[in-house]
């Protein structure tokens, strides 16, 4: 099935109900993608253009091992984010995932010169590994879990950059 296919609603969870979904081979296929040309250097990347926003997923998907899934992008206005940076969606079963990101252009947007999507962009993508795991009827849960992806986002763009997280308001 072509993600192109597919709205934010239709691509859900799995495994909401605490059980292992039934996975077989078809399910977890792998999928050889091309190489991607990664940055040498440590600047965050630019994200203003849907081409800038694609370039990112893919640089992001090689670097945590996410090659085989299919991950589309596009730069939203702050209405359809419901408060957040970001929003993801994830089959895990399928590998693929539908991200929307707080447009920086964004006229209004009081925070835009201290926003960086490609945080954004990182941070929603670990959700894609984590899903399986994600805490579904539990706030307390749910929150900490939130943070713990926060705090690994945080961790691997400060490694990326080779900048302090705590000092730098990553």
């Amino acid at each position: 099935m072509a993600i192109e296919a597919q709205s934010l609603g239709e691509i859900g969870r799995v495994g909401t109900n605490g059980s292992a979904p039934n996975l077989d081979a078809e399910s977890y296929r792998f999928k050889t993608a091309d190489k991607v040309s990664l940055p040498d250097d440590t600047k965050p990347l630019p994200i203003t253009t849907q081409e800038e926003l694609d370039h990112a997923i893919a640089v992001w998907k090689e670097r945590l091992n996410l090659r085989d899934w299919e991950v589309r992008g596009r730069l939203v206005v702050p209405d359809l984010l419901e408060g957040s940076k970001g929003k993801i969606n994830v089959n895990t079963l399928q590998k693929i995932a539908t991200m929307n990101v707080l447009d920086p252009k964004v006229a209004g947007f009081e925070d835009r010169w201290n926003y960086d999507p490609e945080r954004s962009v990182v941070h929603e993508l670990i959700h894609c590994h984590m899903e399986m795991f994600w805490p579904e009827d539990d706030d307390t849960k749910h929150h900490v879990a939130e943070q713990a992806v926060d705090l690994l986002t945080r961790a691997l763009l400060a490694a990326y950059r080779k900048t302090d997280p705590l000092t730098t308001g990553i």
